[in-house]
């Protein structure tokens, strides 16, 4: 259901199959069994229009997954400037899992901001978490056209991972530091 305003509401049925020949450890020490699985997954979405500076989405998906259930939160919220130049958006994905062979949460979260100098210049930054790895990444990217076809990128990532064996539950050991320079050109007859 769409309404005037551009807010929306929905609901799915998403019947799905899965084979698996060979066994496949979902998460660390929960393995599926090889097999034929089927699922049944619902889900309900609302989201804000896209019109507004303020914009917020909220899904839910749950139901059958393999020899168990699955239930997946995914809300997100993002506010744009009313220049349209700056961006800021945040998104939080989490993964509640009970199986016959193990129970486990798996999340993802991501941080986003975008600031656009001018239609021609912008530089974005990502940060994203994972709770599967444990790492924490950011990804920082200064995109400059030259002329359309032609872009610059400068690029920095920089990676954390928290080492097992560290005392401190907050403790973030740097991983990979990297600095990229590109250039694309397209070249027309």
């Amino acid at each position: 259901m769409r309404l005037e305003s551009g807010d929306r509401f929905e609901l799915n049925w998403a019947p799905e199959y899965e084979r698996l020949d060979a066994p496949f450890e979902i998460s660390k020490g929960v393995v599926i069994p090889p097999g034929g699985y089927r699922f049944d997954r619902f889900r309900v979405e609302v989201q804000s229009s896209d019109h507004r500076p303020f914009r917020a989405t909220a899904t839910v998906w749950f139901g059958t997954f393999f020899s168990g259930h699955l239930t997946e939160t995914d809300v997100s919220a993002s506010w744009t400037s009313a220049t349209g130049r700056l961006t800021f958006a945040a998104e939080a994905i989490d993964d509640y899992a009970r199986l016959k062979e193990g129970s486990f949460i798996a999340r993802l979260w991501q941080l986003r901001a975008v600031l656009a100098f001018s239609p021609t210049l912008q530089v974005s930054s990502f940060l994203q978490y994972d709770s599967g790895s444990r790492d924490v990444g950011v990804n920082t990217r200064l995109r400059w056209t030259l002329r359309p076809g032609t872009d610059l990128f400068v690029v920095w990532n920089r990676g954390w991972k928290r080492p097992i064996s560290e005392g401190s539950p907050y403790f973030l050991a740097p991983e990979v530091d990297q600095f990229v320079v590109k250039l694309r050109w397209t070249f027309t007859r």
